[in-house]
């Protein structure tokens, strides 16, 4: 009977401060991106293509901007576009249909209306 009743008991729920939910996070993608480094390392995976603006492509490339630059220019400028159209796509996968989008702002007006009505049943009692 007692392992029955420790079974049903509810789980206690560890609320965590602001700076802890904060340094979890920051250690949580420090590992994450400490695994990727290593599987590159170790050749599992390939090491991504460096970032290059027209700012920096000079200092990224080094001897082999000096050689032709113009050619790299245009590669930047393709990498560049290709960052942006890659941007716009996320951006239009997460866009919410219109009947979404309808759901969402009358969830948001009941939850006002919601609120509303607590409110004014705290100022009259």
């Amino acid at each position: 009977i007692e392992s029955i009743t420790k079974q049903d008991a509810p789980q206690p729920v560890l609320h965590l401060t602001k700076a802890e939910l904060k340094r979890r996070r920051k250690l949580r993608r420090q590992n994450k991106q400490r695994e990727l480094q290593d599987l590159q390392a170790a050749g599992l995976i390939p090491a991504p293509e460096p970032r290059l603006t027209l700012q920096n492509f000079i200092k990224v490339l080094g001897d082999q901007a000096f050689l032709d630059p113009s050619k790299h220019e245009q590669k930047v400028v393709a990498q560049i576009q290709a960052r942006q159209e890659a941007h716009l796509q996320r951006n239009q996968e997460k866009k919410l249909t219109k009947e979404q989008r309808a759901a969402k702002v009358d969830s948001k007006l009941q939850s006002q209306v919601d609120s509303a009505v607590a409110k004014a049943q705290v100022h009259v009692a």
